[in-house]
């Protein structure tokens, strides 16, 4: 019988990025930021603290091809509770991360989940990277027959709530505090998202 589709989204869904981008980003800068602004898109031009957002960019960036990313623990339960998701479905990550920067991901996919079964891995890239490209990832789990999205990222969860694909919004965020969005399909922990994911 084949396996439904699972896509995961990489960032603050497997790894927590936010956290340790923005204190890398503070230490670089001499600024501080949040792991919010990461996603809060400013539209003032800068963060609340003053550093302008193309240098925020810049220096996340910076952080995404730095080594010290790659020694990041996943985020606790996740590989446990993916060797046993993996039972049931075809796990396939898509991430908004620039396809620039697939080296870096595969490396720390690699060394930290290797354990696991993971048939596909898909950039969707976004606006600030280099390579420009901005793909949606409503049309990269429709192209790969997604039955389910796991993400951290409201914007992801309403791309989908139209579709046939059911979103799943993950992580307990500054960025992701929406009542109305936490009502239902949102899970705190893997735990709970692996106890919800084998009952369906």
């Amino acid at each position: 019988m084949k396996k439904k589709v699972l896509a995961l989204d990489i960032d603050d869904v497997l790894v927590p990025f936010g956290h340790h981008a923005a204190k890398y980003v503070s230490a670089v800068s001499g600024i501080k930021v949040g792991a919010h602004e990461l996603y809060d898109g400013n539209t003032n031009g800068q963060t609340a603290n003053g550093l302008c957002n193309k240098e925020f960019a810049r220096l996340v960036r910076r952080y995404q091809l730095d080594d010290c990313s790659l020694e990041v623990e996943p985020i606790a339960g996740c590989v446990e509770s993916l060797s046993d998701i993996s039972e049931v479905f075809d796990i396939k990550l898509v991430t908004s991360r620039d396809p620039t920067i697939s080296g870096q991901t595969m490396a720390w996919v690699e060394n930290h989940l290797s354990m696991v079964d993971i048939s596909e891995v898909h950039h969707v890239g976004n606006v600030h990277g280099p390579s420009g490209e901005n793909n949606t990832k409503l049309g990269v789990c429709n192209a790969i027959g997604a039955a389910y999205l796991v993400d951290d990222q409201p914007k992801y969860y309403q791309q989908l709530k139209d579709s046939q694909i059911v979103p799943i919004l993950f992580g307990e965020y500054a960025w992701n505090d929406e009542p109305a969005l936490r009502s239902r399909d949102w899970f705190s922990d893997w735990a709970s998202l692996t106890e919800f994911l084998l009952s369906n």
